[in-house]
């Protein structure tokens, strides 16, 4: 068994009968008290928390004792695209498990590139070429999420497909479509009733 196979063979052992929550970027999030560390499995993306970016600063681990009330504080995956959080962000994050979404690993930090698990390839370009988008780490987290893993349930928060501003308040990549995502995610969701897979509105 390859160590990529061992990572992917762990994540489905750590997540199975679990219920699981799924954190989008959403700052929509911010405003509605949740027990998130209360779930079985709890997934977040990329950076997963607001201003850890700026650890070296006041952020980093303030910023998860500063949102927990919303967004709980666990990790137990992180979903990462090409540019992954810089090492030491990525250890105060201490996820259980990372999940790397792109293919290219040019601004991806040793710590996440030693040690994540590679869902890349086919099935960014699979969604690339038949839903004709570039998705998004979140939309290809569902798609990890709900192809690979046997779980209880599925609970999306923070996926208001930029209606409203994301954490990092970066403008959208041209190369994303969101209403092509909230139909091919709404579609995902449909198609599998029962895995039980609840997108949340906020």
């Amino acid at each position: 068994m390859t160590d990529q196979e061992e990572k992917l063979r762990d994540i489905k052992r750590f997540c199975a009968s679990k219920k699981i929550v799924l954190l989008g970027n959403s700052r929509k999030t911010l405003t509605t008290k949740k027990n998130i560390d209360g779930y079985g499995v709890v997934c977040r993306c990329n950076y997963g928390f607001p201003d850890i970016h700026v650890y070296n600063k006041k952020g980093g681990a303030n910023s998860i004792n500063k949102y927990q009330t919303f967004i709980g504080k666990r990790t137990d995956i992180l979903f990462i695209a090409g540019n992954s959080p810089e090492d030491k962000a990525t250890k105060i994050i201490n996820p259980k498990f990372i999940v790397k979404t792109r293919i290219s690993d040019t601004n991806t930090h040793p710590y996440c590139r030693e040690n994540s698990y590679k869902f890349c390839e086919d099935k960014w370009s699979c969604l690339a070429v038949t839903e004709n988008m570039s998705p998004t780490t979140g939309c290809l987290a569902i798609y990890f999420l709900v192809g690979l893993l046997k779980f209880k349930s599925l609970n999306i928060y923070g996926f208001d497909f930029y209606e409203t501003s994301n954490w990092t308040n970066r403008p959208l990549n041209s190369a994303h479509s969101p209403e092509k995502e909230k139909i091919w995610i709404r579609h995902i969701i449909e198609n599998n009733i029962k895995k039980n897979i609840m997108l949340e509105i906020e």
